[in-house]
């Protein structure tokens, strides 16, 4: 199991570059959920080493089924708070880069694995 968290600040949404399977993707904070964790704490904890802040989950916005060649997980990804100083941000032990896209700029750039069909549900 994965989560993502999702947070959205004057129609941009958060995206991250991961380090280092993936490093030209761009995904939401996360990663993979840790043996005994809930689904809170691992968005919790994911977002606190890629971005530096802890954000809390508000609701599960997608839950989805990927199949790679190498492996196959489900995706929860959770809509969070919004941060106070968006622009403080910085890309902490997990993540090579971040940034706010707008919507339209966000589903253009090279995302992983079901981050679009993610991306999808908040015009739902």
């Amino acid at each position: 199991m994965a989560v993502s968290a999702i947070t959205i600040d004057h129609d941009k949404v958060l995206l991250v570059r991961r380090s280092p399977r993936n490093p030209e993707m761009w995904a939401p904070p996360g990663g993979k959920v840790e043996r005994n964790e809930h689904l809170i704490q691992a968005v919790e904890r994911e977002t606190r080493e890629e971005i530096g802040v802890t954000l809390h989950p508000l609701r599960l916005l997608a839950q989805i089924e990927l199949h790679m060649s190498d492996r196959s997980f489900a995706l929860f990804s959770f809509l969070c708070d919004v941060i106070n100083e968006p622009s403080a941000l910085v890309p902490s032990s997990d993540a090579l880069d971040l940034h706010w896209w707008r919507f339209e700029e966000a589903i253009r750039v090279p995302l992983a694995p079901g981050v679009f069909t993610v991306l999808r549900h908040l015009t739902q």
